[in-house]
């Protein structure tokens, strides 16, 4: 959470409680949890960023030729998860295009039985 989010959460709570604590609590917020100005956040988004450019950099090009190949796949991916993120990842590696198959519940029913 950050700033914003805390303070929209105490003025919910002021507006149904008939309080006015907020500005006092996010002085007490802010002193203890340094975080919340987004100076951190901000660090870390930079030099995340700066890895990613890296990782894209010392990627190697694809294999001449595999411009226009295209990979395929099937799956069932009713709950979108890492395994299926690492498998999408790891077919890139052998095309340009990848061609996602996807099972309805029947059919993967069919296969599993």
């Amino acid at each position: 959470l950050n700033r914003t989010a805390f303070s929209k959460i105490l003025k919910k709570l002021d507006k149904r409680t008939g309080s006015s604590f907020r500005e006092t609590k996010l002085m007490e917020l802010e002193k203890t949890h340094a975080f919340l100005d987004g100076t951190k956040l901000k660090q870390l988004k930079a030099r995340v960023t700066q890895l990613l450019k890296k990782t894209v950099e010392m990627k190697p090009p694809l294999p001449e030729g595999w411009a226009g190949r295209k990979v395929y796949t099937i799956g069932c991916f009713d709950l979108f998860h890492r395994g299926h993120q690492n498998v999408l990842v790891a077919l890139r590696e052998f095309g340009y295009y990848i061609v996602a198959g996807i099972h309805d519940d029947g059919s993967y029913f069919k296969l599993k039985n």
